[in-house]
């Protein structure tokens, strides 16, 4: 039994946490419903941020991204790639790979500032506004979507979300990375 002196305490604890809870379940919808939302239209370039967080199985998840990119090169949606990579990603081995797959080199920018998306996408609205590019569609995993859009539209980006289509996982494995992006959204939304 909870003593009356603790008593109020007990219920601030209990409305903050059904409080966090109801708010990361909001999220979390939020989420779901984004990366189902198929935003295509024609735009000046596609963004790829490449993974910042992946092990060396990563290459997979790069090649996906660049895929779905050069897709959208294809299909005549966009002019240009704008590749966000990491210092660690080397621009030779990504242009390698999109030249394999017959895009001219002048369709390419890259991008090699900042390890946090923030950054990177800061410094692609740079490019945009160099080279003459208005809007973007944004090539991302679909439960990041709603987060680098915020980020996007944060830094001023005309950018409408494009989702890679999902491997197979099982329903454990999405509800633990839509908690996990709820949780980096909502880190995002407060800290930056």
């Amino acid at each position: 039994m909870i003593p009356d002196v603790l008593r109020p305490l007990w219920y601030i604890f209990i409305f903050a946490a059904v409080s966090f809870i109801t708010f990361l379940v909001l999220i979390s919808t939020l989420i779901v419903v984004q990366g189902q939302r198929n935003e295509v239209r024609s735009a000046g370039a596609a963004v790829v941020v490449l993974p910042s967080h992946v092990p060396e199985s990563s290459q997979e998840a790069i090649e996906v991204r660049l895929d779905h990119a050069v897709d959208l090169y294809r299909r005549g949606y966009v002019n240009r790639i704008i590749v966000a990579e990491r210092e660690m990603q080397t621009k030779a081995n990504v242009e390698e790979y999109l030249v394999e797959r017959r895009l001219p080199p002048e369709a390419l920018l890259f991008v090699q500032e900042g390890d946090r998306p923030i950054e990177q996408l800061r410094s692609v609205g740079e490019v945009m506004r160099l080279n003459g590019i208005e809007s973007v569609l944004v090539s991302s995993e679909r439960y990041e979507m709603l987060r680098i859009l915020k980020m996007s539209r944060d830094v001023g980006m005309d950018a409408h979300g494009v989702p890679i289509r999902p491997a197979e996982t099982s329903w454990f494995e999405d509800a633990l990375q839509i908690v996990g992006e709820a949780w980096s959204y909502i880190t995002y939304i407060f800290f930056g």
